[in-house]
């Protein structure tokens, strides 16, 4: 069942339904237009929707009098229930009204739109300054669908505002259920929820059996406090079929000067040690009928830390508030009583918190030392990131910083793609790659150690970071046993005797075949070589003859040898020669 509350006039209504309910109002201010362009009388009839369904956009509302159609739409989105007026009606008239509700906007409306609830015509005849009040009941359009949010069932009355009642006595409601659908429910199970479920019981019920269409049953429910103050709470009945009939009750317990706090208990979860959590607000009513001495409250731990409090001398139905942090110094489980006392009554409130080691990460191996690394053939390591403090962690951002981070890259997806926080001792892998762009010959040194760092940082609610350094050693796979050579000197124009020179290949994989290239080759004769027509493999090497052929002009003659044909590439030989007359 679906009921609607909303308003032309000054009728004040809850906040959060003001700006969902505004474009409503708007137009159900404005005067209705007839379809037969007939002048409209001033009548009104004020309508109501209550329990409105979860997939409604608009409701319309479509009158038929005399010949003539009305229709006025109003905006529901978001609200659970309106109150509206329907205007521009004729006087004297009996009139035929109708609700259907849409699951789209009322500006989407068209003669192809399909309403998802509709309700069963009402009548009234209209008298000139009388305004009826009409309420309406959606039924599904189409039958039963689970992808539909109704409901099937109705109480009467709809809500109960019990009398006032002395603690220790007690009043009794009757409720009449029916089923309004055209389909049997399924039996119907019957309890009470919200923050004043206590002070309420369920007696006699004789809703229990499932109720075929148009069936009632009668259940009974009991106001009996046991503490003052205004009570509210829930009978809900459910069945599957039928949905779940939600009536609210409330009722107020009658006894002097008693305070009360809300919430009466909290449970602040895990916060690690050395933190505090957000604090929590608590309120201090004086429930009761007189005015209070002054209101102090208190903590019963140091970790449960009371601040802000607003309480002092408290009339009947005045309320104060206060915030409490938990700030636990130990990893260990806490419990505390929140007190709110005057001279005569007190009341409390529980509060409880887990005291977590604090959040960290550990990252592993730290440093992370790759050795040596061949240029063209990357090699790939993880580093481990462990949550080894007390609370769930994410989610993470990675970085990867440092002096030469182009010899590095990071695959961290198997830690940022998680479904879920890391939670604590738990572990997810960054793996990361070593593929320097530029190396060294074997041999030599190595070369300079190419540095950088990978950043982990968890985010959420425990934001917390650690960095590991990580470092390798770039070297070419294919190196020469020298990088530099003298050829001495030779009488000009004349050739000299060839040398061989060594490649070997130091990697893990094999290259070639490798072109070698004189940068003075009428000078520097490279060839012939082994290397040309294989590949040299892991561990294996080849030999390159170079001769110095000493030019017609004495002097110093400078050259080179150059390699190609090596992934990754290889260092090439400088050479020297002198020319003498």
């Amino acid at each position: 069942m679906t009921t609607l509350s909303l308003s032309c006039f000054a009728k004040r209504l809850p906040t959060f339904m003001l700006a969902s309910l505004l474009a409503g109002l708007a137009a159900s201010c404005a005067p209705s237009v007839d379809d037969n362009g007939a002048s409209p009388d001033n009548e009104r009839v004020q309508v109501a929707l209550t329990a409105i369904p979860a997939a409604t956009q608009c409701v319309r509302f479509t009158t038929l009098a005399g010949g003539r159609t009305f229709e006025q739409t109003f905006n529901v989105v978001g609200a659970p229930s309106l109150t509206a007026m329907v205007q521009g009606l004729p006087a004297g008239q009996a009139l035929t009204i109708s609700a259907d509700a849409f699951a789209v906007a009322c500006t989407a409306i068209t003669a192809t739109t399909q309403a998802t609830w509709i309700s069963t015509p009402v009548s009234v005849t209209l008298t000139p300054g009388v305004i009826p009040t009409l309420s309406f009941v959606l039924r599904p359009a189409t039958g039963l669908s689970g992808a539909v949010d109704f409901l099937f069932l109705t109480a009467t009355p709809a809500s109960k505002a019990f009398p006032s009642v002395t603690l220790g006595q007690n009043s009794l409601a009757t409720f009449t259920v029916q089923n309004v659908a055209t389909s049997a429910t399924g039996a119907l199970a019957a309890s009470l929820a919200g923050t004043g479920a206590s002070q309420f019981a369920i007696g006699t019920n004789g809703c229990t059996a499932a109720l075929t269409a148009a069936q009632t049953c009668t259940i009974q429910v009991r106001f009996a406090p046991t503490t003052a103050g205004a009570k509210t709470a829930t009978l809900q009945l459910v069945g599957t079929p039928g949905g779940t009939l939600a009536v609210s009750l409330t009722g107020t317990g009658v006894l002097p000067a008693l305070l009360s706090i809300a919430p009466g208990s909290q449970d602040f979860g895990a916060v690690g040690v050395g933190r505090t959590s957000p604090p929590v607000a608590f309120t201090v009513t004086n429930a009761g009928g007189a005015t209070s001495g002054a209101v102090v409250v208190a903590s019963s731990d140091p970790a449960f830390v009371v601040s802000g409090s607003t309480c002092g001398v408290l009339m009947a139905g005045q309320g104060c508030t206060f915030n409490v942090q938990f700030a636990p110094a130990i990893v260990q489980s806490r419990s505390a009583t929140l007190t709110a006392a005057a001279p005569g009554v007190m009341a409390t409130a529980a509060v409880t918190g887990n005291g977590v080691a604090a959040p960290a990460l550990a990252l592993s191996p730290n440093p992370l030392a790759f050795g040596t690394v061949f240029v063209g053939q990357p090699k790939s390591m993880p580093i481990s990131v462990r949550n080894v403090g007390g609370l769930p962690l994410g989610p993470f951002s990675v970085f990867l910083g440092g002096a030469n981070t182009a010899d590095f890259s990071i695959d961290a997806r198997d830690c940022q793609s998680r479904p879920s926080d890391l939670l604590p001792q738990d572990m997810c892998l960054i793996l990361v790659q070593a593929n320097p762009v530029t190396g060294s010959p074997a041999g030599s040194g190595g070369g300079p150690v190419s540095n950088a760092t990978v950043l982990v940082m968890g985010g959420g609610a425990n934001p917390v970071s650690a960095m590991a350094t990580i470092s390798a050693t770039p070297s070419f796979p294919l190196t020469p046993n020298v990088t530099s050579f003298d050829f001495g000197s030779a009488k000009v124009g004349t050739a000299g005797l060839g040398t061989v020179f060594t490649y070997t290949n130091v990697g893990g994989i094999a290259v070639g075949p490798v072109v070698f290239t004189s940068s003075n080759q009428a000078v520097y004769t490279a060839g012939p070589s082994s290397c040309g027509n294989f590949q040299v493999a892991p561990g294996g090497n080849c030999q390159v003859m170079v001769r110095f052929n000493a030019p017609a002009t004495p002097g110093p003659v400078p050259g080179g040898l150059a390699v190609s044909g090596v992934a990754g590439g290889a260092p090439g030989i400088n050479f020297h020669g002198l020319a003498t007359p």
